[in-house]
């Protein structure tokens, strides 16, 4: 998409609901180098995705739960 489209790479973030929340916590954790920050939205971080999270740097998190 980078290579059709203008996108600063600096600034990447990803967000989804539910099922696409862990889906934004893995990528972060997988590609920490290219994720700038993440939100997942009603969402966990169940142990089958903190087992494999070994991300290059820290990467910014806004969990958002609520009613």
């Amino acid at each position: 998409m980078a290579a059709r489209t203008p996108i600063d790479l600096g600034r990447v973030y990803v967000t989804g609901i539910s099922n696409g929340g862990m889906m934004s916590i893995r990528q972060a954790c997988q590609l920490s180098g290219r994720i700038t920050a993440a939100a997942p939205v009603a969402a966990n971080m169940p142990e089958l995705l903190t087992a494999d999270c070994a991300p290059t740097r820290a990467v910014p998190m806004m969990f958002v739960h609520g009613l």
